[in-house]
């Protein structure tokens, strides 16, 4: 009875206690800065996301564009899509990042009934040193770069 009632206390307090195996996992800011080239004066955005090691951070920023299918609108998404996972493994920190930007094409003609939608994707794998910019990614249109910082 005596045993059975130690059993009892201990899975009352056991939850209660600190584990000292845990630590906090590693906190990333990454900044996702994009120059778009093509404008007739270079233009700078910067995309920011708070991730956890061995986490994914997402963003979606953009508009939903009217297009007419049939008898009835449908809806195309175009804007900013970011998805990236940091890992950080032997003291070596990896980005796995697949980047869409999309907009709606100028039409220099008459304008067709819809709109033509420009897409770029990107997908990198890449090592990353904190604090230091590393180019992802570029053409004469745009550059991608990131910056992440480790917060803890």
């Amino acid at each position: 009875m005596r045993t059975f009632a130690l059993l009892i206390l201990a899975s009352f307090l056991i939850p209660s206690m600190p584990a000292a195996a845990q630590e906090n996992p590693s906190l990333y800011t990454v900044v996702f800065t994009v120059r778009d080239n093509s404008a007739a004066a270079a233009a700078e955005t910067h995309y920011t996301l708070l991730i956890e090691n061995n986490a994914k951070g997402m963003m979606r920023v953009g508009s939903k564009i009217p297009y007419l299918a049939g008898a009835q609108y449908n809806y195309a998404d175009v804007g900013v899509n970011i998805d990236a996972r940091i890992r950080e493994t032997n003291g070596r920190i990896s980005l796995n990042a697949d980047l869409e930007f999309s907009s709606v094409a100028k039409q220099e003609k008459a304008p067709l009934p819809n709109p033509a939608i420009e897409s770029t994707r990107v997908g990198v794998n890449a090592v990353v040193t904190p604090g230091k910019p590393t180019l992802l990614a570029s053409t004469d249109k745009f550059k991608v770069e990131i910056t992440l910082t480790k917060m803890n």
